[in-house]
């Protein structure tokens, strides 16, 4: 389990918001001491927005470090066992715009992203693991004018049928932001209408959503009591 934080409590941190992980034995143990991600992964600037594929070999994240295409980008890091250093990151220049490209999600087979950028809600794909990422573009039916507001930070599931996002604008929100789930039947197809998780939203700000692999949980931050 990874998150992003400021956090001050911690030796080592380079700079600014830093991806610390914590791990556990089994699904249902407690998690163990957080501790800084090692390697490349955590530069000079803010890392934040990522999405580590479930075999531990390659990282997404978005940072603002030198070499990029604009505020923060999307780059990948790689590695060639689980318990091996992360190598230098790649700046996915395809994907990344002159503005802020952050909270990455990409379904298990690695051919379809999303991210937000500059507050959209952006897709790109590749038809094999061989090829680059093709240009990132607005997903229509998740954004506005489609939408009241558009959709922000999604978590995509690993078929990429099931996506959770939150939005401030759409009727209905408890808070500034909820948390909402989209489905659809084929990954040819277009999102349904995002659908409230009311029983999980508060009048807090509830965000950053983050499916697990089996599906079974969902994590996500909220500035309720």
């Amino acid at each position: 389990f990874r998150i992003a934080s400021s956090r001050t409590d911690i030796p080592g941190s380079p700079g600014g918001w830093d991806i610390y992980r914590a791990v556990r034995p089994t699904p249902h143990a407690t998690f163990g001491p957080i501790s800084r991600e090692p390697g490349a992964i955590c530069g000079s600037t803010n890392d934040l927005g990522h999405h580590f594929m479930g075999d531990e070999l390659t990282a997404y994240v978005a940072n603002a470090q030198g070499g990029g295409v604009g505020g923060h980008d999307i780059w990948v890091f790689t590695r060639t066992s689980p318990t091996g250093a992360w190598s230098t990151g790649t700046n996915l220049t395809a994907v990344n715009s002159s503005g802020t490209d952050y909270c990455v999600t990409v379904t298990d087979d690695h051919l379809e992203m999303y991210l937000t950028r500059s507050g959209v809600l952006v897709r790109s794909t590749r038809t094999s693991t061989t090829m680059s990422w093709g240009t990132a573009t607005p997903v229509a039916e998740l954004n506005a004018p489609t939408l009241a507001a558009n959709c922000y930070m999604p978590s995509i599931s690993g078929d990429g049928l099931t996506m959770f996002v939150c939005n401030s604008g759409l009727s209905g929100g408890l808070g500034s932001y909820d948390l909402y789930m989209t489905t659809r039947a084929h990954r040819s197809q277009t999102w349904n209408p995002p659908v409230h998780l009311m029983s999980i939203s508060s009048t807090a700000s509830d965000h950053r959503p983050a499916i697990s692999p089996d599906g079974r949980q969902l994590f996500f931050a909220s500035g309720r009591p």
